[in-house]
């Protein structure tokens, strides 16, 4: 007897909605076991995959079912239900809960790991890969069958993919000839003038009990024979199934489990738990199918001691009729044997792959297999890789190629008899289109055409919508192939003439019309110098140097004269290279008539000279603390900077002349503006266009950068040292190079610490504004012994200097 938890999921399901709408148990939470269960183990050996725990929670949990829906999939689908428990909360509080539900799990399964994998999968919960290496694996034939060219055993990847093809309907209404069985759990309702609803289970014996009628046999009843049945007993006790006032309804709730067995020729042989409405091809495939040696033609149904049917899946995979698909019985056996002929057929075919052959079956019915030939395949013959019959080898022919010549006749292919292992290959035609001819370049539809009979020149140019207006007409060249030599021919046909319009073409010719543009270049020609925009322009005819002009967008004000430039074109040779015309430009030169009447020729250059006495202005920009700030021109090349500095009025008196810059191309100068104010000649520089004079006010600051403690900005004031404003910033640091200290005064002169005698540096002055760097020493790879050993050296020579000045001067 079933439990009540499994018959309430199931009831939820196909009992009627007044006696299902009550709320459902608390479903626990799904879980991640903390052990290894044997659904790790067991989709891991039937996927080919690594799985974990955490991979098959995170499918129980996606795909939104309850425990107790899960187990009643698992029930309905013929397999235990403890399976699923480690991973539901009551089942998975620790490591010892997750092995002993595991445990559990396994000997409910009897070891048949494969078996909840196909399960997890059936259902929909774990998702298996089906990339197409892993098929061509297991589709791969063996090494005495036809290779892999033909594409794998026909109706092998079918089983080979995770499908539910060929699973039986768990849920719903049942056929009317389906036949009860023990275990199978019914739902009996009676409506009308009586209110019952009973959910009944066959028992071993199989009868159901009916409270208030009794014991019912109803054990191999189809459901019309077992409705008839309990209509007729329980009239007895309620008269109004008898007169119509009641109607009795039965229906299937829970479909009962059989135990069939796959052997022979499949990937999985074993035991099988089905449920009652399975068929051979839902238990073929729970087994994986027919291995590669297995038959897809002739599998037996075999039910006590005698063979109730025999199966030839092609009729399904090739035509879809799954009339000879039986129902299974509790205790069948389904029968896979040895297929006896196998061929492959590869090449042009609609479903290149390996068949099985029956007995009577020929090349027609190999060529139905394979969907018959694609458009591109040759019918002139057909070519077998055969390995011959013991009986017909001789030392090395033990594999022979038999061509067969068809010509045509696909009927004459039916005395050709296939024997096991053959290859058959369809070959395919040629690439070769011999009908054709090429028209290419100034044409409006380049591209090949049609070659009909008697087709002419005049014919292909107007099928290609004729010429461009700039195709050279009178030259078109036709390169025609001359057969059996492998050379070819060129003819020059006059396109314009009746007969090079009549002129026949041939296979494979190639029509090539020319590019007057390219044959004839246009050329150029080139104006620069004083124009507005100085440019190169294609030639064309007539053009003028008015022309030429106009299109450079007229002369500069600088320009005083034209001069075009011209090749030399001659038979005899003289030191001449260029002709040379110069014409004056004058106030009104544009109008006359001598810029009009000069007509320009191919790679003619025209240059445009300015006059040299014409001068553009140049500009210098003054700015900051001078009297009157702006833009002034250079008068003379000769300009300098007191000559502008006095132009603007001097400086304002807040003016602190260290601050002056000269910037020159975004650089400054380094200026002594006292000096170049004083008559300085060496300060005071001429100037050029687009320098700047700035001024600014004092500072009154000190930047104090580099290798010290704390660089920054320190309030100026006069008498301060170096040295002074060094402490100020914190003082050296330890890398510190005081002796290379520089100081750079505002105006951008820098002035460095110099050596005066042995021992003693003297520094520059330090004015307001200016910037001290102190740099860091460079690392030093000299030892302490050899600084000492310096030291030592050096006081050695001053004490001889000493001795020997104090011996001259006594």
């Amino acid at each position: 007897m079933r439990s009540n938890s499994a018959w309430r999921a199931l009831a939820f399901v196909v009992v009627p909605a007044a006696l299902a709408a009550q709320d459902p148990p608390p479903t626990p939470p799904v879980v991640t076991p903390t052990q290894a269960t044997q659904a790790q183990a067991a989709a891991q050996a039937a996927t080919g995959r690594t799985v974990s725990n955490a991979d098959i929670s995170a499918a129980i949990q996606n795909s939104g079912l309850t425990q107790a829906q899960i187990q009643a999939r698992l029930r309905s689908a013929g397999y235990d239900p403890a399976l699923a428990d480690p991973f539901f909360g009551a089942a998975a509080g620790g490591a010892g809960g997750a092995g002993g539900a595991a445990g559990g799990a396994g000997g409910a399964a009897g070891g048949n790991a494969a078996e909840f994998a196909q399960a997890l999968q059936r259902l929909g919960i774990l998702s298996t890969p089906t990339d197409d290496a892993q098929v061509e694996e297991t589709t791969r034939p063996s090494a005495d069958r036809p290779s892999g060219r033909a594409g794998g055993v026909f109706g092998k990847d079918i089983f080979a993919r995770a499908t539910t093809v060929f699973d039986p309907v768990t849920s719903g209404p049942v056929d009317p000839a389906y036949r009860l069985g023990i275990g199978d759990q019914i739902q009996l309702v009676v409506t009308g003038q009586v209110e019952l609803a009973y959910a009944l289970e066959l028992r071993r014996d199989g009868t159901v009990i009916v409270p208030q009628v009794g014991q019912i046999s109803l054990a191999g009843l189809t459901m019309d024979a077992a409705r008839t049945v309990l209509r007729t007993r329980m009239g007895r006790s309620y008269s109004g199934l008898n007169n119509g006032e009641a109607r009795l309804d039965l229906s299937i709730s829970g479909i009962r489990s059989n135990a069939v067995f796959v052997i022979g020729e499949v990937e999985a042989p074993g035991a099988y738990q089905v449920n009652a409405l399975a068929t051979v091809f839902h238990a073929i495939a729970r087994a994986g199918g027919p291995t590669d040696r297995g038959s897809f033609r002739n599998i037996e149904v075999r039910r006590g001691n005698r063979v109730v049917q025999r199966l030839d899946l092609y009729d399904y995979l090739l035509r879809g009729d799954a009339s000879g698909d039986v129902r299974l019985e509790q205790g069948d056996q389904i029968y896979v044997p040895l297929n006896t002929r196998v061929v492959a057929i590869t090449g042009q075919v609609r479903r290149p792959r390996i068949f099985e052959l029956r007995e009577n079956e020929g090349f027609s019915d190999l060529l139905n297999f394979a969907g018959g030939l694609l458009a591109s395949a040759s019918v002139e013959r057909v070519q077998i890789d055969r390995i011959l019959p013991p009986e017909r080898r001789a030392p090395g022919f033990e594999r022979v190629k038999v061509d067969v010549d068809i010509k045509g006749q696909m009927d004459s292919l039916a005395r050709v008899r296939l024997l096991d292992a053959d290859i058959v290959q369809v070959f395919g035609i040629g690439d070769v289109r011999r009908n054709v001819v090429q028209v290419g370049g100034q044409v409006f539809q380049p591209g090949e055409f049609e070659l009909r009979p008697g087709m002419t020149l005049g014919a292909l140019i107007t099928e290609a919508q004729g010429m461009l207006p700039w195709a050279l007409a009178d030259r078109v060249k036709v390169i025609r192939q001359l057969p059996l030599t492998g050379q070819t021919i060129l003819h020059n046909v006059d396109a314009t003439s009746p007969a090079g319009q009549g002129f026949l073409l041939e296979e494979f010719d190639s029509i090539e019309i020319l590019d007057s543009r390219v044959a004839y270049p246009g050329g150029q020609f080139t104006v620069s110098g004083a124009v507005i925009a100085p440019r190169v322009f294609p030639y064309a005819q007539s053009v003028t140097l008015r022309d030429a002009i106009e299109r450079a967008g007229g002369v500069r004000e600088a320009a005083q004269r034209i001069e075009v430039y011209r090749r030399k074109v001659g038979a005899a040779y003289n030191d001449t290279t260029t002709i040379r015309f110069s014409f004056p430009v004058g106030q009104d030169f544009t109008r006359g008539n001598t810029l009009r009447d000069f007509v320009l020729e191919r790679d003619d250059r025209v240059e445009v000279m300015s006059s040299p006495g014409f001068r553009s202005q140049k500009f210098v920009t003054v700015g900051g603390d001078f009297a009157y700030p702006g833009a002034y021109a250079i008068t003379e090349n000769t300009d300098r900077i007191s000559d502008i500095v006095s132009r603007a009025g001097g400086t304002l008196p807040g003016a602190y002349p260290a601050t002056f810059a000269l910037v020159r191309g975004g650089r400054t100068v380094a200026i002594d503006f006292t000096g170049a104010m004083g008559g300085d000649r060496s300060q005071d520089v001429p100037l050029l266009a687009g320098d700047q004079l700035v001024i600014s006010r004092d500072p009154r600051t000190v930047l104090v950068t580099g290798a010290v403690i704390s660089p920054s900005l320190i309030r100026y004031q006069s008498g301060r040292s170096l040295r002074d404003y060094i402490e100020l910033a914190g003082g050296p640091a330890d890398n510190a190079n005081l002796n290379k200290s520089t100081v750079q005064d505002p105006a951008g002169i820098t002035r460095r610490v110099r050596r005066v005698a042995l021992f003693f540096h003297a520094s520059p002055d330090v004015i307001s504004g200016s910037t001290i760097t102190v740099p860091v020493k460079p690392e030093s790879k000299t030892t302490a012994a050899e600084v000492w050993q310096r030291i030592l050296t050096s006081t050695s020579a001053l004490a001889s200097i000493a001795i020997a000045y104090a011996a001259i001067t006594r």
